[in-house]
């Protein structure tokens, strides 16, 4: 998927408000990727290096489309989460919003690879719970602080 050798892609990544996702994007565009972002706050520690962001509730299906609108991959991490507080106390609502959010997001681009294309979108499956083969150290340039604070 992250091949250098096809030359430039138009990526959607969403929940690149996300500290998971936000990190994606920003290697992608390093990558020379063209790179929309998606999700319903703007990255708290660093400015988004996307191309394009759209602050969108990915539980409308409608907001899903406009996302995945000429895009060739899409990487989909998108997902209703918080504290354990939250967490522990919100099951049946947390299910609900990341069942929307995968339904319509893997609907629309399924839809949008139907159109014939040279590049079709495969929306990969996301777990908000991301474990690497082995241990990694991540590398961030951005703040421990939220912008809002410094």
């Amino acid at each position: 998927m992250l091949d250098r050798g096809l030359g430039m892609k138009k990526i959607l990544v969403t929940g690149a408000g996300g500290f998971i996702a936000h990190h994606l994007a920003s290697r992608l565009k390093e990558m020379g990727h063209f790179v929309r972002g998606a999700d319903v706050k703007l990255p708290e520690y660093c400015a988004t290096k996307a191309d394009e962001f759209l602050l969108v509730d990915l539980r409308q299906k409608e907001n899903c489309a406009k996302a995945v609108k000429d895009m060739d991959e899409v990487y989909h991490l998108a997902a209703d989460m918080g504290g354990i507080g939250y967490i522990s106390q919100s099951h049946a609502e947390i299910t609900v919003n990341n069942t929307l959010m995968d339904v319509n997001m893997i609907a629309q681009a399924q839809a949008r690879s139907a159109a014939p294309r040279p590049s079709r979108p495969r929306p990969p499956a996301s777990s908000v719970s991301f474990i690497p083969p082995r241990p990694a150290s991540i590398r961030s340039s951005c703040s421990t602080r939220p912008m809002s604070r410094r």
